[in-house]
């Protein structure tokens, strides 16, 4: 009875935690490419090719792009870009990378970071909902 009684606020107390963690961590992302872009390190790289991958939730547009950064370390990065930005390339085409300077390998055609506001309000809501029914599983123990 007592491991029952204990146990049966783990799902949502985890509930909670993830779904705020979710909640921040979509803003967190915007922030970090937002950042990139405005002083991060800019460079022209090559494209070196362009594929597609198929997804469970549909096709990813991909290029792989080769530049040298400001302190002359050379990169290869892969990265998944909109249908039209990778429309408008083939291998060899120059496009304007943005990339962190912080030591992380984070890198993106500009304009093409990874996360949008579209995507951070979403993954707000979401977390929020999460939290919000973890929350709500807690409080239901607590009346019992």
């Amino acid at each position: 009875m007592a491991i029952r009684r204990v146990t049966s606020w783990v799902v949502p107390a985890l509930m909670l935690l993830f779904g705020v963690g979710g909640a921040i961590s979509g803003w967190g992302a915007l922030q970090r490419d937002r950042e990139i872009e405005r002083s991060g390190g800019r460079a022209t790289a090559v494209v070196t090719s362009r594929t597609t991958v198929e997804t469970s939730e549909g096709t990813d547009f991909v290029i792989s792009y080769r530049f040298k950064t400001t302190g002359g370390e050379d990169r290869v990065e892969r990265t998944v870009v909109s249908k039209g930005f990778w429309q408008g390339l083939d291998s060899g085409s120059r496009i304007e990378v943005a990339y962190a300077t912080n030591g992380t390998r984070r890198t993106f055609p500009v304009g093409q970071g990874a996360t949008s506001i579209g995507l951070a309000l979403f993954a707000s809501v979401m977390g929020t909902a999460v939290a919000a029914m973890g929350l709500l599983g807690l409080s239901s123990i607590n009346r019992s």
